[in-house]
């Protein structure tokens, strides 16, 4: 969009003689209106004031989420294309604030496989300690947002956030009550400024029986710090932990993703068979009956020899003897790659089958 639009000079000493030129020549074709010079003169020159007005209302509804993937790409490798998320995002520009931290939720994207993601962005009235910046920099580590978060059609939805603590696991076991849980239980992100952490959080929605269309989320935040590795030696760091309630409610639509392609490739052996693999913007769904007792891992390698290890394991459910149908959903795969090497490991990470899947 050109900004000049917006930044229109009108010469004010003509200002005078062309409101007056354009009324002259609006009274010629409109007598029978009743136009007064004073309601055309601010209709003319309102119309430049309306341009100006419109242009923050405008900036608000502009998706943020495929800026911080684009953000995200080199430092995290997520290998994504950030138009993709821009075409189907949905504004939510929900905030909430306490203890000097703000956290607010700029967009969301629901897929066809109810895969959700957030955009997240963190702010700090007194800015992230140089400890706090440096270690995400240094192990591309993430935000954890503590608390639960929950959707309106379970029936965990409307009594209080601490009474959901209480009972949560309890009530999980027979399927009454599930909240959301980020993709290994954080928010992968970076710093933008000495104040600013963004990041996009993952949620998997497979384990809910027939997704709605539309629905509400709750989001009750009662806890904020930096997730880390155990092995690593953190003595020099003081990473903080901030408590506090950060209580966010939002409305999410599914999105009709375009350019979904399945595969249905002839690749089985003694442990494994591959059923299908679909590919979409955003994830990558390997699904396979899999002799557990023999193989509980995945690797894949694209034809470029770049590794993918990350995976959530959805819609498992046992069948006869060993085996299992599970799916395995990637989510950093680009989706036009064109051949995917298939690695089952063993529980020692030793290679048990592989195969070489076209894509194309």
């Amino acid at each position: 969009m050109d900004n000049n639009l917006f930044n229109i000079e009108i010469p004010t000493e003509k200002l005078d003689a062309t409101i007056n030129h354009s009324i002259q020549r609006g009274e010629r074709y409109l007598k029978h209106k009743k136009f007064t010079k004073a309601a055309m003169a601010a209709l003319f020159v309102g119309g430049f004031s309306l341009l100006n007005v419109a242009k923050p209302a405008l900036a608000e509804s502009i998706p943020v989420i495929g800026k911080v993937v684009q953000q995200l790409n080199t430092s995290l490798g997520i290998n994504k294309d950030y138009r993709d998320y821009d075409k189907y995002a949905q504004t939510i520009n929900k905030s909430s604030k306490d203890n000097g931290i703000e956290v607010k939720i700029n967009d969301a994207i629901l897929d066809n496989q109810n895969n959700l993601m957030l955009s997240y962005e963190i702010k700090s009235d007194k800015g992230f300690s140089e400890d706090e910046k440096k270690y995400v920099e240094l192990n591309n580590t993430s935000l954890h947002l503590g608390g639960i978060n929950r959707v309106d059609f379970q029936p965990n939805y409307k009594i209080s956030s601490k009474k959901a603590m209480e009972i949560i696991g309890e009530l999980s076991k027979d399927g009454k009550m599930l909240s959301l849980t980020e993709k290994g239980g954080y928010v992968p992100g970076k710093f933008t400024d000495n104040n600013t952490f963004v990041g996009i959080a993952q949620y998997d929605l497979s384990s809910f029986k027939n997704v709605p269309q539309t629905f509400k989320i709750k989001a009750d935040i009662n806890n904020i710090k930096f997730s880390y590795d155990p092995l690593k030696d953190l003595s020099d760091l003081s990473l903080k932990e901030i408590s506090g309630n950060w209580n966010l409610e939002f409305t999410v639509k599914k999105s009709k993703i375009e350019n979904i392609k399945t595969i249905n490739p002839n690749v089985k052996s003694e442990h494994v068979i591959v059923k299908d693999i679909t590919i979409t913007p955003f994830t990558t769904d390997i699904s396979v009956k899999i002799d557990f007792s023999k193989i509980n891992k995945l690797k894949v390698v694209d034809e470029n020899n770049k590794e993918y290890t990350n995976y959530n394991t959805i819609n498992k459910k046992e069948t006869d003897s060993n085996f299992s149908d599970i799916t395995f959903r990637f989510i950093d795969i680009n989706k036009d790659v064109k051949n995917l090497k298939l690695i089952f490991l063993n529980n020692n990470g030793e290679e048990v089958f592989s195969s070489v899947v076209s894509i194309e």
